[in-house]
């Protein structure tokens, strides 16, 4: 699939295509359908992005791919839809799903993990973030969820902060949505190892962490005033 430079190319309807490599300031725009790539996915650059949207037909997979690279200053995004729960949703059919430094990937909606393996199927040595959904009230947003998941026949592991240990999870967006929880993050997904990144907790966000896991001496856990963990806390 081929981008100009700056430009966005809608998914106007199912694709199937070998391979995606998204640079020079473009983007990918799923626009409520599904891209399949039947190869890897890399993106890369500043002002690069991939914008996953809700698809209200089939798996609801907006993005399926096998193998999937976010370089730095590039951003995958899965987007919520005003008046309607439902978001984004990504499928990884093999490989690894891979944030390296200064990438970032995250949003509202569900990354699905499928390689039966046993190692590392998803990594984060860049951002992986939680962000609201689109409100009909303009200039707020509704609350977000991000779940990461095994999908049927999937075993792989997710190494949460990359093979240096700087990865960063943010489920923080700096403000409070009254009245409920704003951010939400779901990892189903067991963890490789013990983590040693950085995790922000925004006041009135959650993030339930399903399996036992564990902080290391490097890791950092920043909590605002009114957040909530739930699951087996990594001490003691």
């Amino acid at each position: 699939m081929a981008n100009a430079a700056n430009d966005t190319t809608i998914v106007d309807q199912g694709f199937t295509i070998d391979s995606l490599t998204v640079t020079n300031g473009a983007a990918v725009d799923t626009n409520g359908n599904e891209l399949i790539v039947n190869g890897l996915t890399s993106i890369s650059g500043a002002g690069v992005d991939i914008f996953v949207r809700p698809r209200n037909a089939g798996d609801g997979d907006g993005l399926d791919t096998e193998g999937i690279t976010i370089g730095a200053d590039a951003r995958l995004q899965l987007l919520g839809e005003t008046g309607s729960t439902a978001g984004g949703i990504v499928e990884l059919e093999s490989g690894v799903f891979s944030i390296l430094a200064n990438g970032e990937a995250g949003g509202h909606g569900t990354i699905q993990l499928r390689p039966a393996v046993a190692g590392i199927v998803m990594s984060n040595s860049g951002r992986l973030f939680v962000s609201g959904r689109p409100s009909a009230f303009p200039g707020l947003s509704s609350p977000g969820t991000l779940t990461i998941t095994h999908e049927v026949g999937g075993t792989g592991t997710l190494d949460l902060d990359g093979p240096a240990a700087s990865g960063v999870v943010d489920v923080d967006d700096g403000g409070v949505i009254i009245g409920t929880t704003s951010l939400t993050l779901v990892i189903e997904v067991p963890l490789s190892d013990a983590f040693g990144g950085q995790m922000d907790i925004g006041n009135g966000d959650t993030v339930n962490m399903v399996n036992p896991w564990a902080m290391n001496a490097n890791g950092v856990l920043n909590f605002a005033s009114s957040e909530e963990f739930v699951g087996k806390f990594p001490f003691g």
